[in-house]
């Protein structure tokens, strides 16, 4: 079919911000405009995401990033996870994100993107120095969404496309220390 596929092989486990950045550049030295960023436990539900996600960037000029919809598989079957938890919600509340706001049937924008799924433009993505690598996990596609917000103010899009996230069941108070730690290696290291 003409295309081709790289394979980069890492000797360490660099965790998922180091991991995603050296991606997008290995994307980037090769000639590849985007890269999809992509969890290994999550699903692409079928073969036209991908056209999709491109023809969406493409046609939007001030995207720079594109997310699917992710679903969570959960003991009780498929969950949305919409981007508006109770933090996101506060943080629109106050002006600090931007609100969501629907652009077409099934297009948004959206001030933040869950991380297990994102396709985005590498110029963009390096220009704002990717994902914050001393961040250890969660927090850090919302350290780049800010970014891509605040300095660049391009537009994030939300298409409804269903992806499947296969998540462990995680204790409430370590995700909320993890995300207080960085948040404070955040301030440290900027």
């Amino acid at each position: 079919n003409g295309y081709k596929i790289f394979y980069l092989e890492n000797n360490d486990n660099y965790g998922f911000a180091k991991g995603n950045n050296l991606g997008v550049n290995f994307s980037k030295n090769r000639g590849c405009k985007y890269s999809l960023l992509l969890n290994n436990d999550t699903t692409l539900v079928n073969e036209y995401v991908l056209g999709i996600l491109y023809n969406t960037i493409n046609n939007y000029v001030d995207c720079a990033v594109v997310a699917p919809t992710i679903y969570d598989v959960t003991k009780d079957g498929l969950v949305i996870n919409n981007n508006n938890s109770f933090y996101l919600k506060f943080l629109r509340l106050f002006k600090i994100l931007p609100s969501n706001h629907m652009l077409g049937e099934r297009l948004f924008e959206v001030s933040e993107a869950q991380g297990s799924a994102l396709f985005v433009d590498n110029d963009v993505f390096i220009s704002l120095g990717g994902f914050p690598e001393h961040y250890f996990m969660y927090g850090e596609e919302s350290t780049f969404s800010k970014k891509l917000l605040i300095l660049i103010r391009l537009i994030m899009m939300l298409i409804i496309i269903i992806i499947i996230f296969t998540i462990q069941i995680k204790v409430r108070k370590l995700l909320i220390l993890i995300m207080e730690e960085n948040s404070l290696l955040d301030k440290i290291m900027n």
